[in-house]
């Protein structure tokens, strides 16, 4: 599994022509979608620790930071459950459990995937 960081600026910084500046999962954009669509904003991998403060939720005029999880997966398949972010708000240590089950289809996730067994 790796981590990202897309970092969308304030609207008034933006350019770029044809390029989407919503929220990836906001904009529909998963995979076979995402590859289609030119992100704007700048890309970089997580490594240690991120120190940001929260906008408030507000994220169409502002910019924000998405986390992006990226699954790296052999024919086998794999299956995250869950992922959790440990983060500290007020001095105080915090985990965020986020509950979204991902799943690469494979010889070992096919009970997971919708796609007809073989089609893969």
């Amino acid at each position: 599994m790796r981590y990202q960081l897309r970092r969308v600026p304030p609207l008034s910084e933006r350019s770029g022509a044809g390029l989407t500046w919503t929220l990836i999962y906001s904009g529909g954009g998963f995979p076979p979608n995402l590859s289609n669509a030119r992100l704007g904003g700048t890309f970089g991998l997580v490594d240690g620790t991120i120190s940001q403060r929260c906008n408030g939720g507000e994220t169409t005029n502002h910019g924000f930071t998405e986390l992006l999880l990226e699954m790296i997966v052999g024919p086998a398949g794999a299956r995250v459950a869950r992922t959790y972010v440990d983060y500290t708000y007020d001095g105080k240590p915090h985990t965020l459990v986020i509950r979204w089950q991902m799943v690469a289809c494979g010889s070992q996730t096919r009970k997971y995937c919708s796609t007809p067994e073989g089609t893969e």
